[in-house]
């Protein structure tokens, strides 16, 4: 099997009293030069998120 891909972490910060990493790059190593950086402006811990939102009906209906 070949390695297909590598996710880094890095730019870490203090944020809400833990070290959070704030830029997550994917390197897709099977094409050259593609990849995929996502930056993080804010980040909430913690938050109440209801139960209704993880169910099967709920996360297929809401991408439509």
């Amino acid at each position: 099997m070949k390695l297909a891909k590598v996710m880094t972490f890095d730019e870490i910060k203090m944020i809400g009293g833990r070290r959070t990493p704030t830029r997550m790059t994917m390197d897709n190593k099977k094409k050259t030069d593609h990849q995929t950086v996502l930056v993080f402006d804010q980040l909430d811990f913690n938050i109440n998120i209801p139960e209704s939102t993880f169910t099967q009906r709920h996360l297929t209906s809401q991408g439509r």
